[in-house]
C-alpha cells in the first residue's frame, strides 16, 4: 500500500501520532526529561523518496545579530577650534554639523569696517604716486609694500585676493574664515548677526586672542561609536571578533570592529558598553544617534536547516539518508537556532537530512517500532 495508508493506519492504531509535529524553535533550553530513556531504535526505514526531499548538514560559520542604537563621540583631544582672529559681525555661516570641508573651504564670513579701512589704504597707497616715489628714491619701497601685503594676509586675505583687490581696487565687504584642514565639522559656536569679539590686536606684540567659530574632527583623527547593550546580550562578545554594522545617515551600511568592550557596567543605566572606531565621513558628528547590529561570531561547527529538526515529545529528531529511499532516525542536541539553521551535536558536516516528508518517516518508524510489516512501501 502507499505511505499515506500507512500513515492513516498509524493515526487510527496509535494515539498521539496526529499530534507529532515539527518544532524547530526553543532548542536552548532541555530539561531532565529530555535523556529519559528511549525504546531501541529499529533498523533503517525505506519508503518512496519521491515523496522525501533532502539538504545537507553544513560546516559554517553564522552570526548572532542583535540590534541595538549607537552614538558617536570623540575622543578628547580629537578635535581643533577653528578661530576667528577678527572682531565684526557674523553675515553667513557656511556648514552645519556632519559638513565635510577640505582645507581652504570657506567657514563662516565676517564683517568688519576696521577690515574693509584696511584695504581701502591699501588701495589708496597704490595710487599714491608720490609717496610710492618717495619710498623707491629711499629704497624702502619693496619691504613697505610688502609688510602691506601681508597686514592684508594677516587679515585672511588669500593672495587670489589681493591680487583682484590690486586689480580692481574694489575691497572685500567680509573676512572669509576657511577651513585649517581636511575634516568633518562637530559644532557650530556661532550664529549669523551674532556679535565676536576676538581681542586686541597688539601690533608691537602681536597678541591676538580669537574665538573659536566652529569645530572640526580632522580627517588624521577618528570618530568613535559608543553602543550600549544589556549584559545577556554581550555574552560571546570578544574584541576583534564582534563586528558592528552601521546605518549612516545616507542610509549606507559600514562593518566596522569591536575595538573595546567595558569590564564594568554603566553605571547609571547598568549596561555594557561597546567602542568602534569610525573613519570621519560626511553626515556624522558627536551626540548622533546611529542604528546598529551586533555581528557576533558563533563557532559550532555543524548546522542543519531548521526545517529538518522535528520535535517529538522531550526528544529533538532528524532523518538522515543512509541512500535515497532509506533513511535512519537520530536524536540530536541542538542549539539556539540563528535564522534558518540550528547547530547540532550528533551528525557530521556533510550527511543529508530529511526537511520535507519527516511525517512520513514518522509514521513508518513508529509503524516498524510497533512490528507492523511495511514490506509493501514499494507498490
Amino acid at each position: 500500500m502507499r505511505i499515506e495508508a500507512l500513515i492513516f493506519a498509524v493515526a487510527l492504531t496509535l494515539p498521539g501520532l496526529a499530534q507529532a509535529h515539527s518544532d524547530a524553535t526553543g532548542f536552548a533550553e532541555q530539561d531532565e526529561h529530555d535523556h529519559a530513556e528511549q525504546p531501541a531504535a529499529p533498523g533503517a526505514i525505506e519508503v518512496d523518496s519521491s515523496l522525501i526531499r533532502v539538504a545537507d548538514v553544513e560546516q559554517r560559520e553564522l552570526q548572532d545579530r542583535r540590534a541595538g542604537i549607537g552614538t558617536v563621540v570623540t575622543p578628547a583631544n580629537s578635535t581643533h577650534d577653528i578661530n576667528s582672529f577678527i572682531s565684526g559681525q557674523v553675515i553667513e555661516i557656511h556648514v552645519r554639523p556632519g559638513s565635510r570641508v577640505s582645507e581652504g573651504d570657506p567657514i563662516a564670513q565676517i564683517q568688519s569696517p576696521e577690515f574693509v579701512l584696511t584695504q581701502k589704504a591699501y588701495v589708496a597707497l597704490l595710487g599714491n604716486d608720490e609717496k610710492l616715489a618717495i619710498l623707491e628714491g629711499e629704497g624702502r619701497l619693496g619691504n613697505y609694500m610688502e609688510d602691506a601685503r601681508e597686514n592684508l594676509r594677516w587679515w585672511g586675505l588669500t593672495e587670489e585676493e589681493i591680487f583682484a583687490l590690486e586689480q580692481t581696487g574694489i575691497p572685500l565687504e567680509g573676512i572669509t574664515i576657511r577651513a585649517p584642514d581636511d575634516g568633518i565639522i562637530t559644532e557650530v559656536l556661532v550664529q549669523p548677526g551674532e556679535l565676536l569679539n576676538a581681542g586686541d590686536r597688539n601690533m608691537a606684540n602681536f597678541v591676538v586672542m580669537g574665538q573659536a567659530l566652529a569645530r572640526i574632527v580632522p580627517d588624521a583623527r577618528s570618530l568613535w561609536l559608543e553602543t550600549l547593550i544589556f549584559p545577556d546580550a554581550a555574552a560571546g562578545v570578544r574584541p576583534g571578533d564582534a563586528r558592528l554594522q552601521v546605518q549612516l545617515p545616507d542610509g549606507s551600511l559600514v562593518e566596522e570592529a569591536v575595538e573595546a568592550v567595558s569590564p564594568s557596567l554603566d553605571p547609571q543605566r547598568q549596561l555594557v558598553r561597546l567602542m568602534t572606531r569610525l573613519e570621519a565621513r560626511a553626515g556624522l558628528f558627536p551626540g548622533q544617534p546611529l542604528q546598529v547590529e551586533l555581528l557576533v561570531p558563533r563557532w559550532e561547527e555543524t548546522w542543519l536547516p531548521r526545517a529538518a529538526l522535528m520535535r517529538q515529545g522531550f526528544e529533538s529528531v532528524v532523518f538522515v539518508e543512509l541512500e535515497p529511499g532509506r533513511y535512519e532516525r537520530r536524536s540530536v542536541e541542538p542549539g539556539p537556532a540563528v535564522g534558518d539553521w540550528v547547530p547540532v551535536d550528533g551528525l557530521e558536516a556533510g550527511a543529508r537530512v530529511v526537511t520535507h516528508g519527516k511525517m512520513a518517516l514518522e509514521g513508518a518508524y513508529r509503524l516498524q517500532r510497533a512490528g507492523v510489516p511495511t514490506d509493501d512501501h514499494h507498490h
